[in-house]
C-alpha cells in the first residue's frame, strides 16, 4: 500500500518533500489519505481493504467557502484515484485524511475546526451508519460508499471483524 502512494507522490513531484516554509511559499498542502473499502479486493496484484495517496496539493485560494473547496479537491482526488484504478468507489467506507490543515488555515485565514464537518470525525469521513450533513453531501455527490448496507457503525465493524 505504502510503495504505490510514494509512486503518486513521486510522479506528481518526484521524489521531494517540501517543508513546511515551502509549502507555504508554494501554496500547496501535505495530503495523506488512507481510503478503506468495506471487504478485501485486489489492489496493484494484492489484496487488500485499503489504498492510499500520498501527495501534495494546491491550497484552495477561494474566499468563498476555501475548506470546502479544498475537501472537494481531496476528493476528487479520491474518484479520479479509484477510477483510473478501477476501485470500487461505492463500497468505500470511510476516507482517513492526514493533511496540513494548520498550514491550511495559516494560508487561507480560515479556520477549519470551525468549519464542523472536518474536525467532527478528526479528519476522516464515514459512510455507514450516522452521516454528517457534509458526509451525506459526498455520498449523494461523490457516490463514496453508495453500495453499502445502510446499518449502524459498530454493528457493521462487528459483522465484518474490523474492530
Amino acid at each position: 500500500m505504502l510503495n504505490n502512494a510514494v509512486k503518486i507522490m513521486n510522479k506528481n513531484f518526484g521524489n521531494k518533500t517540501f517543508s513546511n516554509y515551502q509549502q507555504r511559499a508554494k501554496k500547496i498542502m501535505y495530503t495523506d489519505i488512507i481510503i478503506s473499502f468495506d471487504e478485501p479486493i485486489i489492489i496493484d496484484g494484492d489484496v487488500s481493504s485499503q489504498d492510499r495517496i500520498i501527495t501534495y496539493l494546491p491550497i484552495s485560494d477561494s474566499k468563498d467557502n476555501p475548506t470546502g473547496k479544498q475537501a472537494k479537491a481531496i476528493l476528487n482526488l479520491i474518484l479520479n484515484h479509484c477510477k483510473n484504478k478501477n476501485l470500487p468507489f461505492r463500497k468505500i467506507w470511510k476516507i482517513s485524511t492526514a493533511c496540513n490543515w494548520n498550514l491550511f488555515e495559516e494560508v487561507t485565514g480560515c479556520d477549519w475546526a470551525k468549519e464542523c464537518w472536518l474536525a467532527q470525525r478528526n479528519g476522516k469521513f464515514c459512510f455507514i451508519g450516522e452521516l454528517s450533513p457534509f458526509e451525506e453531501s459526498i455520498r449523494k455527490d461523490f457516490k463514496f460508499g453508495a453500495d453499502l448496507v445502510d446499518i449502524d457503525l459498530m454493528t457493521w465493524m462487528l459483522i465484518t471483524n474490523v474492530i
